[in-house]
């Protein structure tokens, strides 16, 4: 009986380690783009400077921001380090102006978001 506890436990175990996720694979990146607000860029086609004072509000009102790629467009959502939040990457300052991010780039079922570790304007 003990030797059947000792199995089911160890299979329970081994199961809980094969089942966990693993944590994704990021690769350090530097990419000089605009901080864009990413609802009205998606959904209703704005952005550039006449947007800067609506994507400013539309970003302190919880709308994530976006880092768009100056070569080929791409738009990385983009996130603070300290607690995941979208919202706490220290962009929201830079809104639709140009910035160098570096950090660490994540990709999966088509999005791609960076882990912003510093931001300088470009000038």
């Amino acid at each position: 009986m003990k030797q059947l506890v000792v199995v089911v436990a160890a299979a329970a175990l081994i199961g809980l380690v094969s089942s966990s996720p693993l944590q994704a694979q990021g690769k350090k990146a530097a990419i000089t783009g605009t901080v864009v607000d990413t609802y009205c860029l998606v959904t209703m086609n704005m952005g550039g400077k006449a947007h800067k004072q609506c994507a400013a509000t539309c970003v302190k009102n919880g709308s994530p921001l976006g880092l768009k790629e100056e070569k080929s467009g791409t738009v990385y959502l983009v996130a603070g380090q300290k607690n995941m939040l979208y919202a706490s990457s220290g962009l929201e300052k830079y809104v639709e102006e140009r910035i160098t991010v570096r950090g660490t780039v994540y990709e999966k079922d088509g999005l791609r978001m960076i882990v912003v570790e510093s931001a300088t304007p470009v000038k």
